[in-house]
C-alpha cells in the first residue's frame, strides 16, 4: 500500500539538491500550527508525527533533506502548550 493514501502530510518547499534546504522559522511555524490542529482534531499523539522517510515501507525515501525533527517538535510543543494554556482561561 502507498502511505500517501492513508496519511495526513505537509510539503515544505525547498531548493533542489544539492542546495541545503534551510527551512525558515515561518515554514516550521506554519507546519507546526497545522500539525497541532490535526493532533487535536483527530487525536494524533506526538509520537505519530513523523517524516516521509520514516513511513516509506520500501526504503526509497530520504526526504525531507537536512530536516531537524527535534526543532520541528519544539515548534509543535510550543503551539500545543499555548493552546492548552488558553483552554484553561
Amino acid at each position: 500500500p502507498n502511505a500517501n493514501y492513508v496519511t495526513l502530510h505537509i510539503e515544505l518547499i525547498a531548493p533542489k539538491a544539492p542546495a541545503k534546504p534551510d527551512y525558515t522559522d515561518a515554514q516550521l511555524s506554519a507546519a507546526a500550527k497545522m500539525v497541532v490542529f490535526w493532533m487535536e482534531q483527530y487525536g494524533i499523539p506526538l509520537e505519530r508525527v513523523v517524516c516521509h522517510k520514516d513511513i516509506d515501507w520500501y526504503g526509497r525515501r530520504t526526504d525531507p533533506r537536512d530536516w531537524d525533527h527535534g526543532k520541528f517538535v519544539r515548534f509543535v510543543l510550543g503551539f500545543f502548550r499555548s493552546i492548552a494554556l488558553w483552554a484553561l482561561l
